[in-house]
């Protein structure tokens, strides 16, 4: 988990400029319990909370670049509520590939619309196992309504974001269990309430 998170955000008003915001991510307690194997396939179930440690405040108006100055939406980094996802999982995997789906959900507390999700997954290891490359297909949608007048925010972050999106990671490892890389991604059909992307997001982990 990173220490901070940043966010920036440009004004396309005339002699404005970009607005950068640092906020700490928010912490996911979780597990995940294998509780079937069999020749390759393995099923498994997983829950966690989502503790909120950012501002639930919107932090900056999002304003339109068609050059009229009005507000589009608002951008925030926090939603000051507890989450709570519950999903199960099905996969197969070789020596050096593996192909995966979950389904599952996010009940959200503080009157927020519950969230419905889904994967779909597959990757492998080349090159002695040195080079990691895998794509991944998700979506997270809401259930129940929401609320209008609930403005949108182009980092996803509040209530009734929805998307169906790709993901696509490459990595380098070395060492004893290092993996280093970059993942980009995107929206494809019903994205709302957020950006569509893309978005490039390195990452540097260790598995013990």
């Amino acid at each position: 988990m990173a220490p901070l998170r940043l966010f920036t955000l440009g004004d396309p008003r005339p002699g404005e400029s970009a607005k950068a915001h640092i906020a700490p991510p928010d912490p996911l307690i979780g597990f995940r319990w294998c509780f079937y194997k069999i020749a390759g396939f393995a099923f498994a179930g997983s829950g966690g909370v989502k503790i909120p440690f950012a501002t639930g405040d919107p932090v900056q108006t999002v304003f339109k670049v068609d050059g009229s100055g009005d507000a589009q939406g608002e951008l925030r980094i926090g939603t000051r509520v507890v989450d709570i996802p519950l999903a199960v999982h099905a996969g197969y995997g070789g020596s050096n590939w593996w192909v995966a789906l979950s389904v599952g959900g996010i009940i959200r507390t503080g009157g927020f619309a519950d969230d419905f999700t889904w994967s779909v997954e597959g990757g492998g290891w080349f090159f002695s196992r040195h080079l990691l490359v895998a794509a991944r297909f998700q979506g997270r949608h809401p259930v129940g309504s929401v609320p209008d007048a609930y403005p949108p925010s182009p980092s996803g972050i509040g209530n009734g974001t929805s998307y169906a999106g790709f993901a696509l990671e490459a990595g380098y490892g070395f060492g004893k269990g290092w993996l280093v890389g970059m993942v980009l991604e995107g929206g494809l059909i019903a994205v709302k309430r957020q950006s569509g992307g893309p978005v490039l997001a390195p990452f540097i982990s260790k598995s013990f």
